[in-house]
Order: structure tokens, then sequence, then C-alpha cells
């Protein structure tokens, strides 16, 4: 589907997921096509691609560059199989290279989690529930084989395609390098997972991120809001053209998730795993939460309490091997 002259937008199924599909965009250029993102790493993703591309009249030769906005599975999975097929260059911001390892599993995570939902007061039968294999659409690890990135890219770079210039900006939360692309003649923009038109992006606390992953996340945000933007072409669900109305809507979604937080202490020192089963999600109430639920709930507690925290409105203790945050 073309959703702006030369920019066509590919529907990637992710199997197993309710997002459904990545929305992956190729985009003409003078010297082939650049590819914004690539895909869950499964064959039916692959075919799904293929096939639309067949019907745009364009194959994977076609294709020159590969750009990847951040390191999560349905984004940079299927970039090695692209890249072999179509001999493309892969480009990603240089510092989310650090994030790519392919050979990781799901159990090296879960063992590296762990430890901090444990100390965040999940109980021990849901981490052990945690550490079990799921039966569900994995990657597969054949797909997702090392790739080398061809394209270190750094903020305010500018990619030329000849028809558009595509400008690099750096928007760290949802991912610590993740990336945006601006067309600032056309005011295009193409938001990955930053901005999306009806879902907030996942801002959570894990091994690895910064200390402050929702303090970047809102930056980044606030960085955006002098961009002329007249269409938006997001990673997940739909284009949108209400850029600034979405802008101060994810705002206001994370002062009221703040104040919640703070609500939920009820003055008392509680673990974020306490305090999460007080706030309310979209998902439901907290008794339906599977195991899995409940991590990417605390998780994101975490991001929001350590946010308080540095801001000086929270404080955290360690009391019997447990963290606890209480109002400062």
């Amino acid at each position: 589907m073309e959703v702006s002259p030369g920019i066509y937008q590919l529907k990637v199924p992710i199997p197993d997921n309710p997002l459904g599909f990545l929305l992956a965009y190729l985009v003409k250029g003078d010297q082939g096509y650049l590819l914004v993102d690539a895909g869950w790493p499964a064959p039916e993703a692959l075919s799904a691609m293929d096939q639309q591309l067949q019907d745009l009249g364009v194959s994977f030769s076609d294709i020159s560059t590969v750009l990847i906005t951040h390191y999560h599975l349905d984004h940079f999975g299927l970039a090695a199989r692209v890249k072999e097929l179509s001999g493309a260059k892969v480009a990603m911001l240089r510092m989310e290279t650090e994030q790519i390892r392919p050979g990781r599993s799901n159990m090296d995570f879960e063992k590296a989690m762990a430890p901090i939902l444990r100390r965040n007061g999940m109980p021990e039968s849901e981490v052990e529930q945690l550490m079990k294999p799921r039966n569900s659409h994995g990657p597969n690890r054949e797909m997702m084989r090392e790739f080398h990135v061809d394209q270190l890219l750094e903020e305010g770079d500018v990619l030329d395609l000849g028809t558009r210039r595509l400008e690099v900006l750096w928007t760290p939360g949802h991912s610590p390098g993740h990336i945006c692309l601006y067309d600032r003649q056309n005011r295009v923009f193409f938001s990955g997972d930053h901005v999306l038109p009806i879902i907030t992006p996942h801002v959570s606390l894990y091994p690895g991120t910064p200390s402050n992953p929702l303090g970047n996340f809102l930056s980044s945000l606030a960085k955006l809001e002098p961009l002329k933007v007249d269409l938006v072409l997001p990673a997940h669900e739909h284009v949108f053209d209400n850029f600034q109305e979405r802008l101060e809507q994810i705002h206001h979604h994370h002062g009221v998730r703040l104040q919640e937080m703070l609500n939920a202490m009820e003055g008392e020192g509680k673990t974020a795993y306490e305090i999460s089963s007080k706030i309310r999600w979209d998902l439901g109430p907290w008794k339906d939460f599977s195991a899995h639920d409940r991590r990417s709930a605390v998780t994101e507690s975490l991001a929001h309490l350590e946010f308080l925290r540095l801001d000086g409105r929270v404080a955290r203790e360690e009391r019997d091997g447990l963290d606890l945050y209480q109002p400062a």
C-alpha cells in the first residue's frame, strides 16, 4: 500500500502477538529502495514480505539498505535473511548495535530478570513460571542469525535517497538507541515504536537499560514538539496525522500513571510488585494477569518509580532483601 508518494507500507506478521503486524516501510530512492525495519524472524513473516514486494513489482535485490529503528526482535529479527536475499547494507544507530545478541535466548533474559523481580516483590512461584519454556511462536534461530551492521548511524545523520532526505533522530526510551526518521521537506515522520497512534510504547527498566528510561523517553518526546509533521508512519497499528495531539496525549498518560504510582504507595514502603497490583492496566484486573503480564507491569512500574525517585518525589530503601518505595 502506498502511503505517500514513493513510500509503501508492508504488513509483516508477528505470530502469536496481539499487535498482529510490524509495519515496515519501503522508500524508493535513486539507488534502490530503503527498507525501514525488517520484521519478526519467522518463515511466515518472510513469505508475507516477499509476496507484498512481488505485488509492488519489487524484488529483494532492489533493496539497497535495511534500516533498523531499534533492537527488538519484531524490528531486526529478519535483517539477516533480508540482507542475504538482497545484498543490502544494514544501517543502525551505533549505540543500539551493542544490544543485538542473536544467540541470546528467552531463558537467558529470564535468568537475568529473576533476581530483579525477586528483589521487587514478585512471588517465587511466579518467577518459576517465567523460567518455563512457553508454548508459543518463538523466534526462528536460523532466520535471526548474526549479521554485520554496515552503516553506523549517529544523531543528526541524513540519509539522502535523492527522492527524499531522511534525518536521523535519536529517541531513547522504548530502547536505549531507538531512532526515528524525519523527512523535513515533505513533513513525513517515521516514528518506529516511539510514537504510536493508540497504545503507548512500553517503557520499562530491564537489565542493560539506562537508569532512567522514562526520563529519556519523555525528553525524547519533548524534542519532537517543534517538528512540523503532516503524516506519521509508525511501526504498529496504522498511519496517522495528529502528531502534536498524540505527543500531548502520551505526556498526559505518563503524568496520570506517575500519580497512580504515588497514590498506590499510600504513604508506606511498598515493592514495585505491590504497587503494580494497585494500578489500572488496560489488560484488565490484576488477578487475571499471567506471570509474563505481571513481569511487564512490574518493569514498567519500575521505570516510573525510578523516574519519581530521581526526581526527588520518592525514596527507595532495602529491607529484608526487598526494595521498598515510598513518598519522599
